[in-house]
């Protein structure tokens, strides 16, 4: 105890310090208790770590467990400046013949020349219809299509207010105000290409002629009818190709319909066929499996620091070191890679080009691995099979449902993680209970010492007076002898 210094009101103790040396020396328990809480904890984070771990290697295993690793496809153009092609589902292997004849096209209309983009033209009602021109004999409205008429009153009758009402209709075409370097044109396009998306337009004009060359008249396009004012440049067509010799065609230069799980889209025309492969897709079935491995060997570093010993320094011992269920975790992991698979030419992983080193680390030999995947049959058996009996079932199969196990209500994670739990929670009462039982010792200690305070006090005071007395009494009788 340390040497006391500053004195009591009373008693000259210091009863401050003393009082709380003892509390001190009450609550190393606490202490202690707070220590193996902080231990605890780190525990907890621990097996939350792991569980992450685990659940991306559960991800990266289950992903051999569905079709798409082993139907996905690749689509490859001979020649990708004239088209490109794309999977859009499960395409068929194969290889074809494309020859693009024929880019898609909009229909493109230009109106006759005006002085300025603000020119009157003249008001009334446009009618739009979108349809297929053949030739400019006939028109034939679009299946599902509903004709839209413009109205253009007072105010409308400009030709920037013109385009900007055709532009709010909504009825298939776009319309814009164009300067050629000398005059202004409004120009009508289809908003979609393809013959389908062609079009018309009929004018009800207020300067009561229909088809002279006046008003509203002047944006009209329906050559059958005899009204037209507008010019046609561009007409409506389907892009054309050729697919092994078969004709085919799309209202847009976009062919997601020929070739099932097959999209491509042609660029320019050409006067050879050219190939279109569909092959499977190595690259991706590749990425999957160093996906895993990747996975595997995160967890597989983060165990072993987890539980690592450290001779001579047991402060740095890894939070989980002894801890039986992490242990039995590594095992089994590894213990599950070194099986065989479902039979097949690819019997274990080493055959697959995954081998472990000594400290459980997997590692990819991509000339085994490459080989692996040109024959995905074989690799889907050792991944993938599916068997009645868990011990016959692809390797993949049986690490998603070691991992589920593991994770699930009653795995070793969920487990010794709820144990944890409920440790910490006892070492939380435990601590709460002893500050409660130390609060009453100090109140105790405080009363104890301020009552001896109060004693010492009174009785140095009487101490004092005994003293003052007796001088007196000692005084009195020298005076006395003196004076004799």
């Amino acid at each position: 105890m340390a040497t006391i210094s500053a004195a009591g009101i009373g008693s000259g103790l210091d009863i401050n310090s003393i009082v709380t040396q003892l509390v001190a020396i009450e609550r190393e328990p606490i202490s202690r208790l707070k220590t193996a809480a902080t231990k605890i904890e780190s525990q907890i984070s621990a097996f939350g770590r792991l569980k992450s771990a685990l659940a991306k290697l559960r991800d990266a295993s289950a992903a051999f467990t569905t079709p798409a690793p082993w139907t996905n496809r690749l689509a490859a153009s001979a020649d990708p400046t004239t088209f490109d092609a794309r999977i859009t589902g499960t395409g068929v292997i194969a290889s074809h013949a494309l020859r693009p004849t024929a880019l898609a096209a909009t229909q493109a209309n230009a109106s006759t020349a005006f002085a300025a983009a603000d020119s009157v033209v003249g008001t009334g009602t446009l009618t739009i219809d979108i349809g297929t021109w053949t030739g400019t004999t006939s028109f034939a409205p679009k299946a599902g299509s509903t004709a839209v008429t413009i109205t253009l009153g007072a105010g409308d009758d400009t030709l920037e207010r013109i385009r900007d009402k055709i532009n709010e209709a909504n009825a298939g075409v776009a319309a814009e105000v164009v300067f050629d370097g000398t005059n202004y044109r409004l120009t009508v396009t289809s908003r979609e290409s393809g013959a389908t998306n062609g079009f018309r337009i009929t004018a009800v004009d207020s300067d009561g002629s229909n088809t002279n060359g006046s008003g509203l008249s002047q944006l009209t396009y329906n050559p059958p009818g005899g009204t037209s004012r507008l010019t046609r440049n561009v007409t409506a067509a389907d892009a054309t190709a050729t697919l092994d010799g078969l004709a085919i065609r799309s209202t847009s230069n976009t062919f997601d319909r020929a070739l099932q799980g097959v999209s491509f889209t042609i660029k320019k025309t050409s006067t050879t066929a050219l190939g279109l492969d569909i092959a499977f897709d190595r690259d991706s079935l590749k990425k999957g499996v160093e996906d895993f491995v990747a996975a595997y060997n995160e967890l597989n570093s983060l165990a072993r620091s987890l539980t690592q010993v450290v001779p001579g320094n047991a402060a740095s011992n890894g939070p989980l070191q002894g801890d039986r269920g992490a242990a039995n975790l590594q095992s089994r992991l590894r213990s599950l890679l070194a099986e065989s698979g479902a039979g097949g030419t690819l019997a274990r992983l080493a055959d697959a080009g995954v081998t472990a080193g000594v400290d459980g680390t997997l590692s990819i030999d991509s000339t085994k691995l490459e080989a692996a995947v040109g024959q995905p049959d074989e690799l889907r058996k050792l991944f993938d099979a599916d068997a009645a009996t868990p011990g016959s079932a692809g390797l993949m199969r049986r690490l998603r449902d070691m991992v589920d196990d593991t994770l699930g209500v009653d795995g070793t994670i969920t487990s010794r993680t709820d144990g944890l739990q409920e440790r910490l929670q006892r070492n939380q009462r435990d601590q709460d209970r002893l500050e409660a039982r130390i609060a009453l010792v100090e109140k105790r200690l405080r009363a104890q010492y301020g009552a001896l305070d109060t004693r010492m006090a009174s009785l140095n005071s009487l101490s004092s007076y005994v003293t003052q007395q007796m001088q007196a009494l000692n005084n009195f009788y020298n005076t006395r002898n003196n004076n004799g």
